[in-house]
């Protein structure tokens, strides 16, 4: 009985650590956007508050993470492991790439679309897996940005799906993003088909990387 108070408590705060993830998007990405605009030295300081007290959010999430982790998880081997975007690379993202955001919370949609855009790419969205599929069949995507848990289809099933059903000069590289970030989350992820990971809280420069290392792959393969 203890076993199954202490599986269901880390169930809980499992639970709970995704919720704060997910609510902490929409303020990362948020913050992100104000940056980008004209401040004054008043309100620069005021944003470089909001993102130390954020940063500050973010390690407690990450040591909750660690502790909630099985001790028996290991890093997926299907999800290659990627350097990090050279500076040199940045130019690469605006492009113009043609991408597809899933994503079923509205707030984190509309964020997350808004910091693609600036980044100079063409985005549309989906707000649960079957909408995704349907997107993926009619429109050919350089990439898509999966979130997991969603109604309707979740995006292991979406992953799964396109993989199965898309013909291979039509698959689109598909990055998990998302507030479930144990390691035994981001082995699903792999295993459904994605290409790459992405845990919530997001921010613009993640974004960018994820999105230059789909391009430093195509680059490789053609």
């Amino acid at each position: 009985m203890p076993q199954n108070a202490d599986q269901y408590q880390r169930q809980d705060l499992n639970r709970l650590n995704h919720e704060i993830r997910t609510a902490m998007n929409a303020i990362v990405g948020v913050t992100g956007l104000l940056a980008s605009t004209p401040l004054d030295p008043e309100q620069a300081e005021y944003l470089e508050s909001i993102r130390n007290g954020t940063d500050a959010v973010a390690g407690l999430l990450e040591e909750m993470s660690e502790r909630l982790a099985s001790p028996r998880s290991v890093r997926p081997r299907s999800l290659e492991v990627w350097d990090d975007a050279r500076p040199e690379e940045a130019e690469a993202t605006q492009a113009g790439s043609r991408l597809l955001l899933v994503e079923d919370n509205l707030i984190n949609r509309r964020v997350i679309t808004r910091l693609l855009e600036k980044l100079g790419h063409s985005v549309e969205t989906a707000g649960n897996g079957r909408e995704a599929c349907e997107a993926v069949e009619r429109t050919d995507f350089d990439l898509v940005f999966m979130d997991i848990q969603m109604p309707v289809m979740d995006g292991l099933e979406a992953t799964r799906y396109i993989r199965a059903h898309i013909p291979s000069e039509r698959q689109p590289w598909i990055v998990a993003l998302t507030a479930a970030v144990l390691p035994e989350d981001r082995e699903a992820c792999g295993r459904a088909g994605a290409d790459d990971y992405l845990g919530k809280p997001v921010r613009t420069e993640e974004l960018q990387e994820a999105i230059i290392r789909a391009k430093r792959r195509e680059t490789r393969a053609a």
